[in-house]
């Protein structure tokens, strides 16, 4: 199985800005994420998934639909209401996959998209985080940034590993190379391994 950071850095190179990422601010953008998910399970780990949704104003149901998606929310900001949509047979298929009970994983469904809920509202801890701006345009004076989406994703990520108690960062079920047999090993685990030890060396290397 990958390390924390190594299925963070993963992640974060599903983002469309990642290319124009300045290497030295990967890793630590990575590590940002994850601790901010730590952190917004800190301020609700009295809680198991189940409990926290019914803690919200937020209708589950549940869809047989078919559909790459696991789960969707669906938030109406004016109420601050949400409906959560969890569809059960791409779960089905995941525990296939993986060999993981279905309700264990519909459980991570729940948690990563309530991450999403907390967040919307601020509802998690009080504390400004700094945020890695991406110039996406620049001519002369004029020039836009944007923030990565993926980092969002590695946060919930992690409030998800945490609220259900899983051994490794909840998108280890999207990486379908780490569920082949025991002893197996892809180029791609490899290979991902081998750009952070790449990137742990160059962080070493600045510091001297």
């Amino acid at each position: 199985m990958l390390t924390d950071l190594e299925l963070a850095y993963w992640q974060l190179k599903k983002d469309r800005l990642f290319f124009k990422i300045p290497k030295k601010e990967i890793l630590p953008e990575c590590r940002l994420a994850l601790k901010k998910g730590q952190d917004f399970f800190e301020a609700f780990q009295e809680y198991d998934s189940f409990a926290l949704l019914e803690s919200l104003p937020i209708t589950l149901v549940e869809s047989e639909k078919e559909t790459s998606l696991r789960g969707q929310l669906q938030i109406f900001p004016k109420t601050q209401h949400a409906e959560l949509n969890i569809f059960t047979t791409t779960i089905k298929k995941l525990q296939q996959q993986t060999g993981l009970p279905f309700s264990q994983i519909k459980e991570l469904v729940i948690a990563h998209e309530l991450y999403h809920y907390l967040s919307e509202f601020q509802l998690g801890p009080q504390r400004e985080y700094p945020k890695l701006q991406i110039t996406t345009f620049q001519l002369g004076p004029l020039h836009s940034k944007a923030t990565l989406q993926e980092s969002k994703e590695i946060t919930a990520h992690k409030f998800a590993q945490l609220l259900t108690d899983l051994p490794f960062l909840a998108n280890a079920l999207d990486f379908s190379d780490l569920w082949q047999p025991e002893g197996s090993s892809s180029r791609r685990v490899q290979k991902i391994q081998e750009e952070v030890v790449g990137l742990v060396g160059e962080e070493m290397q600045r510091k001297k």
